[in-house]
């Protein structure tokens, strides 16, 4: 079933991916191909060494050691991939389940359409599969996206899927979720939600990958995923952060508190899972490493023996060169030899300052507040470095991150909005300008830093625009794109633009 929320998932084009061999094979998955490659020279390797008989030559035996190790590493690379690739991964649903939603009637309006926004902004901008906001004593008050046996709900009282999950959170009694609710956590594979007690249940029994935050002294927001790994790329759980601090402000007494440090967001566990990401550069020369040393033993084992070589030495050195020869490719593919550069940041500070500017009419209300979650969230989990939100009467609501400060310069005390801030109100459809440096409307941006390397624009409904600065060129990948499309959807309901 395709997923209503999630519909196309925006290419990653800026975030690195790791290939494992970049060809095609007919009817055969790439990703799995060096553990194809290596299971059949395994076996060839096994067919060749029962077929030998008794008198099996010392040349033969280390091609064969050779190439079952190199075969061992052909069969690890896709996990190997999977642990390094954070960022391209897709979760579609699994088969069987279908959508709902239900949320709980005692939240009051105002928190409801919060929690609603939340949750979809979540399904839609992230791998998760299923989103939960759990009160500390194990009440479920929302739930959005897959789950098995949905149908089932359909003729059951409203409420009924909130009750049932209650009835699951009410049973893990562990005190490591006890904490994870509290402190909040990253539970990157199926292995680490066993370790937590988490092993059923209608929302999490399929579950492999699982970002707990905490809303303040309310209770957590659950974003899972049934894909593992999925939600291991840092953007995805800095913006859970972000929303569970948004909806701490409104479900929880004491929010100024709440949110979450990205220290709270590591893995639960000092699995190997986590040290591969940990360690990516050692990780990645492991293939090229391991092929070029398996490479040159087989040659030197082939040319320097002192026997001539047999037929069951040519057959394992066969065997084992293509081995050598998959590890090779693919290291090289990992290697930073051939990654791509990412643009160098600049330093935008020589002729601004940080500022936090709100404007009076909305400072003292929850538009102020959200105007400054708007800019915190896109500072924590974009490469955003000034934010400026105008009318299209030139009013600025919001002015933040550094802004120029050269007075000899029109319009960088007063910022207004120019042709293409305009086109975008006028049209309802936003820009981006990858590399403002080359481009002859930089002069409309003379309110931010010189040295601004990205604009993005940003409308708000049909009154507004957010424009968004940056210290690099193409600054703003795809997945900032669709969140900044999300936020400005939620300014415009909270700023009454629709």
């Amino acid at each position: 079933m395709t997923n209503g929320f999630r519909g196309v998932a925006p290419a990653r084009s800026s975030d690195m991916e790791y290939a494992v061999i970049r060809f095609k094979v007919p009817g055969v998955d790439e990703e799995k191909l060096p553990l194809y490659l290596g299971a059949a020279g395994l076996t060839a390797l096994a067919v060749n060494h029962l077929t030998s008989g008794d008198d099996i030559a010392d040349a033969q035996l280390k091609s064969e050691i050779l190439g079952s190790i190199m075969g061992v590493f052909c069969i690890l690379l896709p996990s190997l991939a999977k642990g390094l690739d954070t960022s391209s991964r897709e979760a579609p649903p699994l088969p069987g389940t279908e959508q709902l939603f239900q949320i709980s009637q005692e939240f009051p309006q105002e928190s409801a359409i919060e929690a609603a926004w939340a949750s979809a902004s979540l399904l839609l901008n992230t791998n998760a599969n299923r989103i939960l906001l759990v009160r500390n004593d194990g009440e479920v008050f929302l739930a959005r996206g897959f789950f098995k046996n949905a149908a089932n709900y359909a003729t059951k009282p409203q409420g009924s899927l909130l009750n049932d999950l209650s009835k699951d959170f009410r049973g893990y009694e562990s005190p490591k979720v006890t904490k994870l609710c509290k402190e909040g956590g990253f539970l990157q594979s199926r292995a680490e939600l066993d370790l937590a007690g988490i092993s059923s249940g209608l929302s999490v029994a399929d579950a492999q990958t699982a970002v707990i935050a905490p809303i303040g002294a309310w209770g957590s927001l659950w974003a899972l995923s049934d894909t593992t790994y999925a939600l291991s790329r840092k953007k995805d759980r800095n913006w859970i952060s972000n929303l569970a601090r948004k909806l701490s402000h409104f479900l929880s007494p004491d929010f100024k508190k709440g949110g979450l440090s990205q220290k709270q967001l590591i893995s639960t566990s000092d699995e190997t899972d986590g040290l591969i990401q940990q360690n990516p550069g050692l990780v990645r020369a492991i293939p090229l490493f391991s092929g070029l040393l398996g490479l040159g033993a087989l040659f030197a084992n082939r040319f320097l023996s002192a026997e001539p070589p047999t037929e069951h030495v040519t057959q394992a050195d066969l065997a084992a060169f293509p081995l050598a020869t998959t590890l090779t490719l693919t290291g090289l593919i990992w290697s930073d030899a051939i990654k791509a550069r990412e643009p160098t940041p600049v330093n935008l500070e020589g002729d601004s300052t940080p500022v936090l500017k709100v404007h009076e009419s909305v400072s003292d209300n929850n538009v102020g507040a959200e105007l400054k979650w708007a800019w915190e969230a896109l500072d924590a989990a974009t490469r955003c470095k000034s934010l400026v939100i105008l009318t299209k009467n030139n009013q600025t609501l919001l002015q933040a991150g550094l802004a120029r400060t050269d007075a000899s310069i029109k319009d960088a005390a007063s910022p207004k909005t120019g042709p293409i801030m305009q086109r975008a109100i006028a049209t309802d459809k936003g820009s981006y300008i990858a590399n403002l440096q080359l481009n002859s409307g930089r002069g409309e941006f003379s309110f931010l830093p010189e040295m601004t390397q990205g604009v993005l624009t940003k409308p708000i409904g049909n009154e507004a625009v957010m424009i968004l600065g940056t210290d690099t060129v193409r600054g703003f990948t795809p997945v900032d794109q669709a969140w900044v499309s999300s936020v400005s959807e939620k300014l415009s309901v909270t700023l009454g633009y629709r």
